[in-house]
């Protein structure tokens, strides 16, 4: 007879493995999960939807034009986001009713979909900001004239077509069953039938999807440190401080948002197939559960630190930021001026002479050099 996964409205039963009745069945506490995701999930939407939508406006100001390389891939980062942030509503009510889902099969497998593609989309647009800074300061010749706007917008592209083909399978095996009270609940990653495949699926989306760009990004980030460290003087050192502060937002967000969740996502899996279905281990599966729980709403507070990530990474962004600014406290007819068109290391290749050689012209990067991107 096959295990079957009854979930009422604040424990589910984990059955005995050779499909057994156990005197002592798994219960897991589920009570804590309506509060804990409705909450992460209201500060990500208010938040994330205020920081996205103000960082959209600025990108799409005529003052941010042309978008230098930089810009495009924040662009793309802020398009995941608000993609994702639109799905909150739903499961935000989805956890406030205890995992009943009135919304219909298609939307539950939309909604999960959309969360893996604004994860795995910010994990990789973040890699190729990093990649883009690496190549500019640490090769600033070898870069010079290979990081122009077509080069960002058929990488981000590229992006996109390639998360997307990986995360078809999570479309099939996202699904919706029936709970005790009859109600539906929306899997987030896959029912009991289907697992032993998913956590397959599972190994080859964590690999591909975020182990090999969280590798190259603190790769190149460390490079970029260490560059830094050794070319920029005091003439350089806001700078210096502003760049050493975006390496401390991206790794923030790995480390807080995204490597907790990859982590606690493949132990749960694994509980579930193995220790979930012994009794004796149940207290164990308890925490891995609760603690995924937890990771999962770490995991969509990215969506408000990616608005800090815009004002640090992008200098034509952070310009417009100060010049709107500047611009809302004055009153009567003073006029302000349209901030600089100077571009900088975010956003810049380098001038035909070494950094080493010109530190603060790299650094501060004119168009008297001729350069764009």
């Amino acid at each position: 007879m096959n295990s079957k996964i009854i979930v009422n409205n604040l424990m589910t039963f984990i059955p005995d493995g050779d499909g057994g009745n156990s005197s002592m069945p798994c219960l897991l506490d589920k009570a804590f999960q309506y509060v804990v995701l409705p909450t992460f999930y209201s500060i990500s939407f208010i938040f994330g939807l205020a920081g996205n939508l103000l960082a959209l406006g600025f990108f799409c100001s005529s003052r941010m034009r042309p978008w230098n390389a930089i810009t495009i891939y924040l662009f793309n980062l802020a398009l995941a986001d608000l993609l994702y942030i639109t799905t909150l509503p739903f499961l935000i009510s989805y956890y406030i009713n205890q995992t009943d889902w009135p919304f219909g099969e298609a939307l539950c497998r939309i909604s999960r979909f959309v969360f893996h593609l604004n994860l795995y989309g910010s994990i990789l647009f973040l890699t190729c900001i990093s990649m883009h800074r690496y190549a500019g300061v640490v090769h600033p010749l070898r870069a010079l004239g290979r990081l122009h706007r077509r080069h960002a917008i058929v990488i981000s592209f590229c992006v996109w077509f390639y998360v997307t083909i990986l995360l078809l399978p999570s479309v099939v095996f996202s699904d919706t069953g029936r709970n005790k009270s009859n109600g539906m609940t929306c899997y987030d990653t896959a029912p009991r039938d289907t697992l032993t495949a998913y956590q397959t699926y599972n190994t080859v989306l964590t690999v591909l999807g975020f182990g090999l760009p969280f590798l190259v990004t603190l790769v190149c980030y460390g490079c970029v440190v260490r560059a830094l460290r050794k070319r920029v003087r005091r003439r350089g050192a806001s700078l210096r401080s502003r760049s050493l502060w975006l390496v401390a937002v991206v790794l923030v967000s790995f480390s807080l948002c995204f490597l907790p969740y990859h982590i606690m996502r493949s132990l749960n899996i694994w509980s579930r197939l193995h220790l979930g279905l012994k009794p004796s281990t149940c207290s164990i599966s308890r925490t891995i559960y609760a603690t995924y729980q937890v990771t999962r709403g770490m995991a969509s507070i990215n969506s408000c630190l990616d608005p800090v990530l815009y004002f640090l990474a992008g200098d034509a962004f952070r310009r417009q930021v100060r010049w709107t600014t500047r611009r809302n406290e004055t009153s009567g007819n003073e006029t302000i001026r349209s901030p600089l068109t100077l571009q900088s290391i975010s956003n810049e290749t380098a001038t035909a002479k070494p950094l080493a050689a010109c530190p603060l012209n790299y650094m501060q990067g004119g168009r008297e050099s001729g350069l764009r991107t």
